[in-house]
C-alpha cells in the first residue's frame, strides 16, 4: 500500500468509530459489544473500500480485524 494511504485509512477508521460511539441511535453497553456488531464491521469495510478505490488491487486492504486493544484511548 502506498505510504500516504495508511494515515488516511487510520483517520477514516477513527472518525467512523468516534461518530458511531457518539451516535444516539446506536445503543450499546460497552465497546466490546460493538466489535461483535456486524453492521459496525460492514460500515468499516464500506468506508475503507471507498477510500482505497484508487489503489491497485495488491495495495488494497483485503480484510480488517478490529480488536478491543486497538480502540482503547
Amino acid at each position: 500500500m502506498r505510504k500516504n494511504m495508511y494515515p488516511r485509512l487510520l483517520c477514516l477508521a477513527l472518525i467512523v468509530w468516534k461518530n458511531t460511539l457518539n451516535s444516539s441511535i446506536l445503543k450499546y453497553h460497552d465497546r466490546l459489544e460493538l466489535l461483535k456488531n456486524s453492521d459496525i464491521l460492514k460500515m468499516f469495510e464500506l468506508r475503507i473500500n471507498a477510500v482505497q478505490k484508487e489503489l491497485a488491487h495488491f495495495e488494497q486492504v483485503k480484510k480488517i480485524h478490529v480488536t478491543f486493544s486497538s480502540i482503547q484511548h
